[in-house]
């Protein structure tokens, strides 16, 4: 095969196995880009209306398969007080009220989004949902989102002492203790790394004496922290890292030569074998012309019969 064509081939095969790394890369971009909740801060605050509560949420779409939107389901949250808004995907709530619960639905089904967005829900649970007597309970994250979630703030607000607090995250059948971070007499935050698909927060305590209620948090402001920079960055990273490589390699080869011939020029490279002392080197084929030299004896191997054809 000529030279110039194998060369081209080989060209072809470089950008080909680099645009399978690219797409490898890609694909497993996309296994590991799942849907998740990068973020979530809620606070609570007692008031004698209720628990109000403020949820920011930063919920990553992945972007692989295009959503509409989340949806939530609120036990005993009162559907006149929810208010939803984002500074980057629809916004758009949709509430329905069953018996025990309200659900909302956040988005646009005209329109799909993908990537990390933010969402503010405001909502106020009755104060028998989370006061009995003096005792105080809130399931802050509940058990039923599908999704694992990371960075989890809860913060706490409560007209009255929080006397013998408790702090348990997981499910009903597993659960774990988290730690109560006191912020004064009326104010505790909790922070947890993750939670697993399932999982939920849950904080009670004996209501104390009445306190000096502190100002209620602010929440997180703006758009989601890292948008995230999908699937298409990787791969095109991966397919020119691969190509440049492949490249690099290429060069170096063909400047060492894959030919190796006896050095000193081309009677040494056609007679050094028999001589003593003489080193080798590699060249490239093209180079392999400038070696040519005339012999004045058939080659050893050649027969008088191919001789004669070689005459003719």
């Amino acid at each position: 095969m000529p030279i110039k064509r194998r060369r081209r081939i080989a060209v072809l095969i470089t950008i080909l196995a680099s645009l399978g790394i690219g797409l490898v890369a890609a694909l497993a971009a996309a296994i590991g880009d799942t849907e998740r909740i990068s973020s979530y801060w809620i606070s609570g605050t007692l008031t004698e209306d209720g628990l109000l509560v403020t949820e920011v949420i930063d919920y990553d779409f992945g972007d692989v398969i295009p959503r509409h939107g989340i949806y939530r389901d609120i036990p005993d949250a009162l559907a006149q007080s929810v208010a939803v808004s984002s500074p980057t995907a629809p916004d758009g709530a949709r509430v329905s009220e069953g018996y025990l619960d309200i659900s909302i639905r956040i988005g646009d089904p005209d329109r799909t989004i993908t990537g990390r967005h933010r969402y503010q829900i405001n909502y106020v649970l009755p104060l028998h949902a989370v006061v009995q007597g003096d005792f105080f309970a809130w399931d802050a994250i509940g058990t039923d989102w599908t999704v694992p979630m990371q960075k989890i703030t809860v913060a706490l607000v409560l007209p009255n002492e929080l006397t013998s607090p408790g702090c348990v995250t997981g499910t009903a059948w597993d659960e774990s203790s988290c730690t109560l971070i006191r912020e004064g007499a009326a104010r505790s935050v909790v922070f947890v790394n993750s939670l697993s698909t399932g999982q939920g927060l849950t904080i009670s305590g004996a209501l104390g004496d009445e306190a000096i209620v502190n100002a209620s948090p602010i929440p997180p402001s703006g758009p989601a922290v890292d948008p995230g920079s999908g699937i298409f960055l990787p791969a095109l990273i991966a397919a020119l890292l691969a190509f440049a490589g492949s490249l690099l390699a290429a060069i170096a080869v063909r400047r060492a030569g894959r030919e190796r011939v006896w050095s000193g020029g081309a009677a040494d490279a056609a007679f050094g074998e028999l001589e003593d002392g003489l080193s080798s080197e590699r060249v490239d084929q093209s180079d392999l012309a400038a070696f040519a030299t005339i012999e004045f004896e058939p080659p050893r191997d050649m027969s008088a019969v191919e001789g004669g054809l070689l005459l003719e």
